[in-house]
């Protein structure tokens, strides 16, 4: 089994890590990849560091459309 581990700065702009978790997903299975892990956060910035923050705005439901976009990624 190959397993890609895949570490980046994410942003506060959702969208926008989507796409390079997207991008990543695809060069690992062009690679091989059976196995792609993502960092825990990384849709949003790092919250967890900035205790008391509202962080509402990143809440995503397993039925989102960003959820369905990488399950169909990984096919």
């Amino acid at each position: 089994m190959r397993i890609t581990l895949i570490q980046f700065s994410s942003t506060a702009d959702i969208q926008k890590n989507k796409s390079a978790v997207l991008d990543y997903l695809e060069q690992s299975a062009s690679r091989g990849a059976d196995l792609v892990m993502t960092p825990e956060v990384c849709l949003s910035p790092f919250f967890p560091q900035h205790p008391g923050r509202d962080v509402s705005r990143y809440e995503i439901c397993i039925d989102d459309d960003v959820v369905g976009e990488w399950r169909a990624a990984c096919g």
